[in-house]
């Protein structure tokens, strides 16, 4: 009689932890392109999608590649989602040699989209013949340059968007964002631009 008891007893219990485990959700950070635009804090060590409840007081946005290459991690709130593979800052391995383009007049090799208010290779390449010299034909390396160094110095990146004219433009964005250029530009590229804002 025990005996069937205490096998009931393990059964009832077996049964219970399977439950939990169907019960309970299982957190997932999906994964998500490097160029996806995601925003930090002034003092957070963490990066959040657009509308999480720790950005009441600061917002700034950036790319998730520079997130993580920064060492920002993803929210556990919003769950702004993950690269599938960490930045490797540049850093090239024999093993895995980063492919070049023979063709120096190739554009479109990387994926820009979301960028085209404010960036196209051909005409990047054409305004910054300097830039375009060291890059020849590697779209990837070009547009990195632009993101990492071209906003800091407030090269033009389209026909659409002069940083210089948007920050006189603006005089609220100015106050905001003073001398940090590269907010000029994600400013525009995510809210300004369907704010009607005229981006030269």
């Amino acid at each position: 009689m025990e005996t069937r008891s205490g096998k009931r007893l393990i059964a009832v219990y077996v049964i219970t932890a399977l439950l939990s485990l169907m019960i309970i959700p299982t957190m997932s950070v999906s994964a998500a392109s490097g160029d996806t635009i995601v925003y930090l804090t002034k003092t957070g060590s963490c990066y959040h999608a657009s509308g999480c409840s720790s950005l009441r007081k600061s917002q700034i946005p950036t790319t998730l590649s520079d997130a993580v290459a920064g060492g920002y991690s993803p929210c556990s709130k919003c769950h702004p989602g993950s690269l599938d593979v960490a930045p490797t800052n540049n850093v090239q391995t024999a093993s895995a040699p980063a492919p070049v383009v023979q063709n120096p007049t190739a554009v479109n090799q990387v994926k820009t989209s979301g960028w085209d208010c404010i960036y196209n290779e051909a005409y990047y390449r054409a305004s910054n013949p300097d830039v375009d010299k060291v890059y020849p034909g590697d779209s990837a390396g070009i547009f990195e340059h632009f993101k990492t160094s071209g906003m800091k110095e407030g090269r033009r990146g389209c026909d659409e968007f002069d940083v210089s004219s948007y920050r006189s433009k603006n005089a609220d964005l100015n106050a905001t964002f003073g001398d940090d250029l590269p907010k000029y530009y994600y400013h525009y590229m995510q809210s300004g631009k369907a704010e009607g804002r005229s981006g030269k």
